[in-house]
């Protein structure tokens, strides 16, 4: 499974920044102090978990990539690289998969937004009610 935080509507947070020090890891994969996933636009040689990622544990990502299979129901290109569609409204017959939104034609939803801060009251979503 992925990790890192998602919002109620299944988006996954991410974070193109390098990791400065302060990353936490789960899986292997870096995320910041508040679970948003460190992304790279690009590719690395190292897979953690079926995940391609680089030496400092970035998520190794294809926004708008071509998609060439699907593994753990999740969409990858033919390098392995996860394709990912970025701030893009949820379209609700897509399906979740691992606790994350996946458009079967463009990807996985993911938002580049900083996650909210963690309640000491989980209210089982991450950004709360709108």
């Amino acid at each position: 499974m992925l990790p890192g935080r998602r919002s109620p509507n299944g988006s996954l947070f991410i974070q193109t920044d390098t990791p400065n020090g302060s990353q936490v890891y789960s899986g292997g994969l870096a995320l910041t102090p508040l679970g948003a996933n460190y992304v790279l636009n690009g590719s690395a040689t190292n897979f953690v978990n079926g995940f391609m990622v680089t030496s400092s544990g970035q998520l190794c990502i294809a926004p708008g990539g071509v998609i060439a299979k699907f593994a753990m129901g999740l969409p990858f290109t033919a390098d392995g690289r996860l394709v990912t569609q970025l701030n893009q409204a949820v379209i609700p017959s897509d399906p979740f998969v691992g606790g994350v939104r996946v458009g079967p034609l463009g990807g996985v939803y993911t938002i580049d937004l900083t996650p909210p801060p963690f309640s000491a009251f989980s209210t089982g979503f991450d950004e709360g009610f709108a």
